[in-house]
Parts: C-alpha cells; structure tokens; sequence
C-alpha cells in the first residue's frame, strides 16, 4: 500500500499526532503518519488480501484511512529520543521500512485521540519519567507514556500491517 496522496482525508487527525487503538487491550500508542486519497473500502492491503473495509467491518466502509506506526517499534527503531518530524520525513520519503518501522493502516474511526498535545509539549508533561494522563474526545483520561515501557515484544492481533 502506498501514500497516494500527500493531503489528508482525515477529519479528526494530523500527521504527527498520537492516537490509541480503539481496538486494542492495551495502552499502546500509535503516531498517525499520514492518510491515503481513498477511503477504507477501495484502500488494499496485499499483505493480508483484503480491503481495509474488509478488514475492519465494523467500521464504516466510507471512513478515511489513516496510516500508523507503534510508538513502541518507533522506539525500538530509533530509540525513546526520536522526533515526530524525523518519522514523518521517513514516511514522506518512502524510507520507513529501510529504517525498520513497521507502518499499519486503520480506518480512521477505530483510533482513538489523545488529548491536542504535541510530542514535545507531551513530554515536557513528565519530563521526570512516569505516566501522566490526557483527556480524549469522550471526556475520558488516558494514559501518557514519558519514559519507555515494556509490553512484553509481541505483536498484537488484528492490525493490518503494510
């Protein structure tokens, strides 16, 4: 799958910001890269054979797809210091395998916001290490990873990997 379009179809996020999984049991985080020209229904993955849509049927078939990366593979690439700039250019330039990044592709409706901060003003948050929380846009508090966490090295199921 390829990013056919630099402009976003995205309503809810920007390139660069994180999200969570609605999908996921865990707290794991993921950085939107960017959105594909269209939508869930007409976007194929042929790693896994089927549409976004298909994939994800309980998501609405007409919904934007967005492009993600696991903050926590992200660290493992290039360590807890990375920029969201620096993976966005990776991202933009066609590099991210190269460097190791795994991208996913989600209809944009199955992520979840965290909070209008940016990287940098997230992890000024706790810049002493630790957890803090942000509000999502359902009134409830999430989790904020400042420091690197372990969640034990294996992929979770059901995300559809490019």
């Amino acid at each position: 799958m390829q990013n056919d379009d630099e402009t976003t179809g995205l309503r809810h996020f920007e390139a660069g910001k994180r999200a969570l999984d609605r999908e996921s049991d865990d707290d794991s985080q993921v950085l939107v890269l960017g959105a594909h020209a269209s939508t869930a229904e007409k976007c194929y993955v042929a790693a896994i054979g089927q549409t976004i849509a298909e994939a994800n049927p309980e998501y609405p078939a007409s919904d934007a797809v967005a492009d993600v990366a696991f903050v926590e593979g992200i660290e493992d690439a290039m360590g807890v210091d990375w920029e969201a700039a620096d993976v966005l250019e990776l991202y933009a330039d066609g590099e991210l395998d190269r460097a190791r990044i795994k991208r996913y592709a989600y209809p944009e409706k199955r992520l979840e916001p965290i909070g209008n901060e940016s990287d940098e003003e997230s992890a000024d948050a706790c810049p002493d290490g630790g957890q803090n929380t942000n509000t999502n846009a359902h009134g409830d508090e999430v989790p904020v990873r400042c420091e690197p966490a372990d969640f034990g090295g294996g992929e979770a199921s059901g995300m559809d990997e490019l």
